[in-house]
């Protein structure tokens, strides 16, 4: 089944949508979030506010499922990331 079919839309409209044309009313985005199974924040981060937060966190814990040793790795390619800039 077709996301557009899911979220009771058009093809075209939902293409509308993707690529900015058209805005659909909160309940849309409700129905798109849900369909995709995802949360609001994984949809709208990188134009919010507090995105970053969001993607830190979500990123912590991937990072907290992983064995102690390939944390400290990570850790230290980020530190040398973050002190290189």
């Amino acid at each position: 089944m077709q996301l557009s079919e899911i979220i009771g839309v058009s093809p075209n409209y939902l293409s509308d949508i993707e690529r900015g044309i058209a805005s659909p009313k909160i309940d849309k985005y409700v129905s798109i979030i849900n369909a995709l199974d995802c949360s609001a924040d994984d949809i709208f981060s990188d134009v919010t506010k507090y995105g970053h937060k969001f993607k830190a966190s979500h990123l912590s814990e991937k990072l907290e499922s992983l064995p102690k040793e390939d944390q400290d790795k990570i850790f230290a390619v980020l530190d040398i990331l973050i002190n290189g800039i």
